[in-house]
């Protein structure tokens, strides 16, 4: 017996199919920064040699300079662990490091202390990628760079 489907049976196919599709699609994961891209932050790294950004994700370790360069804070930091990243807030627990040391029993040491920073703001930088342009620690807030060299 040969069978030929009618018009009308073709149309129930198409929607069956259609709604299969559908509910796999649904089940399929999205991000919460979908369609946006990865999101950078600018790094200068313990040691380095002369000032130079370093587009990094998730850091561990960073030097975060505000800007303009003088009479901004510079955090250095390590230990990071973040959460929230690639959304417009991004928070990181870690060890600050004193840019300046202070006389303890008559040595110089610098302290270490834990801390709390959020990098907020994301703009797009000369690359084209995205960047987070602030930093903040509760006490203060600095402007970052979503420049592709230093300055």
């Amino acid at each position: 017996m040969n069978r030929h489907l009618l018009p009308s049976s073709l149309a129930l196919v198409a929607l069956a199919w259609a709604v299969l599709v559908g509910v796999a699609l649904l089940a399929i994961p999205v991000t919460a920064n979908a369609g946006g891209g990865q999101v950078f932050v600018n790094c200068q790294t313990f040691g380095s040699g002369g000032f130079g950004y370093h587009a990094s994700v998730r850091p561990s370790t960073c030097v975060f300079q505000g800007l303009p360069p003088s009479g901004s804070k510079e955090w250095k930091l390590s230990s990071l662990r973040w959460s929230g990243w690639d959304t417009s807030i991004a928070v990181a627990t870690g060890l600050y490091h004193y840019r300046h040391g202070e006389y303890r029993d008559g040595r110089l040491v610098y302290p270490v202390v834990s801390t709390r920073i959020v990098l907020s703001r994301i703009r797009v930088g000369c690359d084209g990628r995205r960047y987070y342009t602030s930093v903040g620690d509760g006490e203060g807030t600095n402007r970052l760079s979503a420049s592709c060299t230093a300055g």
